[in-house]
């Protein structure tokens, strides 16, 4: 119970960051292009930062190691379970091949950025950012293979482009981190004040620029939402392929991991269960918005899927972390 307690309350404490972004968007205080220079920022900037300082400076577990294997098990499986429910449910629903691809593409993706990396953070730390961001791995080899052929098959031409997408500076910094890791750069700093002096002023200047990741994720996110003209809400509501995804994507894929998590005699810590339980609950992505408006795909259709789902977690979330610790404790 006290750590449904802890997830309510770090998602009220991210759901009001995201009423700046909406009031911000709403009163027009940031130019209509803010939300695409906010995710370049945290994509290109302070992510990254946060990434590289939270691998050296943190004195990670044995477990890491056999945990990541897990986290890299479980998110292809997640991914491939959404994509075959995915097709599955398409051949009941009488949609567009636009929005036939936006669907899979949505119902495949999570917010594994905007979302994913604060929650993670905020509940276990450094740990949790670093578990967050191995799942990431194998999500964003999705979004830039699987993701960019739904929304626009011929755009890629040749596998180099694929490569030289999944080289981001996440990917780069996350593998400066890894590296500093294997070659145990912390007892090189015992052993050497003068590098340790040099490390802990580069932290010092640069880890109040990777902390803005938090707060930016959850203001893009409150403009991403703020697009919406609610207005057209009551027709958003009545989208049924709209509720079934959300059906699928929040409740039937945590739940089915659920079982396997469980059941399975898994030699892994609680924090990478309940960070693979709660990556596979995470709402649809709002990259993929951007990305279905960049290859000519249903933008509008992607971006209502995004809010719906985004508004849905907020609930869905801590009842499907509750329901877990209750299957734990009995």
């Amino acid at each position: 119970m006290e750590q449904v307690n802890i997830i309510i309350e770090q998602i009220g404490m991210l759901v009001l960051l995201t009423l700046i972004g909406m009031y911000a968007k709403k009163k027009k205080i940031l130019p209509e292009n803010a939300s695409q220079t906010i995710s370049k920022i945290i994509v290109n900037i302070t992510l990254p930062i946060l990434t590289v300082l939270s691998l050296t400076k943190y004195k990670f577990p044995s477990s890491i190691w056999t945990d990541g294997l897990a986290i890299i098990g479980f998110a292809i499986a997640i991914h491939l379970l959404a994509y075959s429910t995915g097709v599955l449910a398409l051949t009941r629903l009488q949609l567009t091949a636009k929005k036939r691809n936006v669907f899979l593409a949505q119902l495949i993706i999570g917010n594994t950025v905007f979302l994913a990396f604060p929650l993670m953070q905020s509940l276990f730390g450094d740990t949790g950012l670093v578990y967050a961001l191995i799942y990431y791995l194998v999500s964003s080899t999705f979004i830039w293979t699987l993701g960019v052929y739904l929304f626009n098959k011929h755009h890629i031409s040749n596998k180099r482009e694929i490569f030289k997408s999944l080289l981001n500076p996440c990917t780069i910094a996350f593998a400066i981190g890894i590296l500093a890791i294997v070659l145990d750069i912390d007892s090189l700093m015992s052993s050497n004040p003068e590098v340790k002096g040099i490390y802990d002023y580069i932290y010092l200047t640069f880890s109040p620029v990777g902390d803005m990741t938090v707060a930016l994720s959850m203001i893009f996110i409150g403009l991403t939402m703020a697009n919406i003209d609610f207005k057209q809400l009551t027709k958003i509501l009545k989208d049924k392929s709209i509720w079934i995804l959300v059906g699928i994507k929040l409740l039937i894929i945590p739940f089915i991991m659920m079982g396997f998590l469980v059941l399975l005699p898994l030699e892994i810590s609680l924090i990478a269960i309940t960070v693979i339980l709660l990556e596979s609950a995470m709402p649809s992505s709002t990259i993929t918005v951007a990305i279905a408006s960049e290859y000519g795909a249903d933008y509008q259709y992607a971006l209502e899927i995004a809010v719906v789902t985004t508004v849905a977690a907020i609930i869905s979330i801590p009842v499907i972390i509750l329901i877990f610790n209750q299957v734990i404790l009995a």
